[in-house]
């Protein structure tokens, strides 16, 4: 083991289990603090013998120890097995060169990639690039997100939405666990935050006309051939409308062959009469060779907006996610068709509850459809002939009548919505038609 020695007012340690036993000397310090010392080196050389994993106590004194006496001992050659803990930036770069090659088990598709790149700015945007992954604590990630919350704003001056602190919170959280997955760190100080995703902005759903109105504004059919690829076959932009290429269409089975990079799949998706209709032209005017959409992605959100302006849609500018939209129109018309959830949330090539969370509103047809049930089942109590001389029939039309639309309206409405909504539906009319029914009779019994 090694030893330890008094020279003048200095102590030495002699690591005698190396070739030809060096020394370290520790300059002007306590026999305590020596002695100390002399054990964390014994760890050290007993680490390399035999191949084990320091003492929790050596690897904390690794990290308070001075770059000098950090150097002497990796000269010694007795920090090679041990794995020193990285810096955040270069920690950062590291994880991003990480990626698995695609096909394999945690491929990370660009898109993610680059979302990943933007949380590591947020993180170098606050914490010094040059700080060790093993000093962050609780109260460092608690800090970080409440900047992200009240400080931080985009290159546009905008604040970052809740959805958003959330994502960069959750994408924290995997570079620091891969840290400890990769034994350079004990612990993960952002698995505290709150990261669980959450619904964004609501979603604008276009309806047939102003999706026939966006149509007819576009300037060439490489754009109306984007746009219905998004809009009724409910295809990601751009990484599935850019992609995807002439020789996947079966124009016998009238469906389109779609590989995700998000989910490092493939679906296949039925092809709609509208959508299939602008195929046809677009194969006729631009042959059937590479992609369907043969442009690229650059200004593709503010070019858009412009064609949304030219169709008149309302509040064109104000419409944030546009192809999310344009996918969860897609999404819902399949519903109101009738489509069962697990089926079209397939089409999209998402979970149900990915559908149910961030894609399915209810439209303003659903949204009428209702209230025309319910104005009906209220024209129907006010006009049904309820009374005689001694008052309100006992048990008479109006409960027969209004209990016959109430059954007929949920009948109508649980085939098109959603069982949560229907059920939503069906009590609100029914606290409607006894509100309506209450007044009545006291109408009557007033008179």
């Amino acid at each position: 083991m090694p030893s330890l020695h008094k020279r003048g007012d200095s102590w030495i340690v002699q690591v005698n289990e190396l070739p030809g036993r060096p020394t370290i000397t520790l300059g002007d310090c306590t026999k305590a603090e020596a002695q100390d010392f002399r054990e964390r080196v014994r760890d050290l050389v007993k680490s390399r013998r035999v191949g084990r994993r320091l003492r929790e106590a050596t690897e904390n004194w690794l990290d308070g120890l001075d770059r000098t006496m950090e150097q002497r001992l990796a000269t010694l050659g007795l920090l090679e097995h041990v794995k020193l803990v990285p810096k955040l930036g270069d920690w950062c770069e590291k994880f991003l060169d990480s990626n698995p090659v695609k096909g394999q088990k945690g491929h990370r598709c660009p898109g993610t990639q680059q979302r990943y790149e933007h949380t590591m700015a947020w993180l170098k945007a606050f914490f010094p690039a040059d700080r060790t992954l093993d000093s962050f604590r609780d109260h460092d990630a608690g800090q970080w997100r409440e900047w992200l919350v009240n400080t931080a704003r985009t290159p546009g001056g905008r604040e970052l939405r809740e959805a958003t602190v959330r994502t960069h919170s959750r994408n924290a959280r995997a570079i620091f666990n891969a840290a400890v997955k990769a034994r350079l760190i004990r612990d993960n100080s952002f698995t505290t935050l709150e990261c669980a995703s959450v619904a964004g902005d609501k979603l604008h759903h276009f309806d047939d006309d102003e999706t026939k109105c966006i149509l007819d504004a576009c300037s060439n059919v490489t754009w109306r051939l984007l746009i219905g690829l998004a809009r009724y076959a409910g295809l990601r932009t751009p990484s599935e409308t850019l992609a995807v290429t002439w020789d996947r269409i079966d124009w016998d089975e009238k469906t389109l062959r779609v590989y995700a990079q998000k989910t490092d799949r493939e679906r296949v998706v039925p092809l709609r009469a509208e959508l299939f209709d602008l195929l046809l032209t677009g194969s006729h005017e631009l042959g059937l060779g590479g992609r369907i959409v043969d442009r690229s992605s650059n200004n593709l959100r503010v070019d858009t907006k412009r064609i949304l302006t030219r169709a008149g849609i309302p509040n064109a500018n104000g419409i944030r996610k546009i192809y999310q939209s344009f996918r969860a129109s897609a999404e819902n018309d399949f519903r109101e068709m009738g489509v069962g959830e697990s089926t079209y949330s397939y089409w999209l090539g998402h979970s149900p509850n990915v559908s149910r969370k961030h894609y399915v509103s209810p439209t303003d047809s659903e949204i009428q459809r209702v209230t025309g049930a319910l104005h009906k089942c209220m024209q129907s109590i006010q006009e049904s002939p309820s009374t005689t001389k001694n008052g309100p029939k006992k048990g008479g039309a109006v409960t027969a009548r209004s209990s016959e639309v109430l059954r007929g309206a949920a009948d109508s409405s649980s085939r098109t919505v959603d069982p949560e909504v229907a059920g939503s539906i069906l009590v609100t009319l029914a606290l409607a038609c006894l509100r309506a029914r209450s007044h009545h009779v006291a109408l009557i019994r007033n008179s």
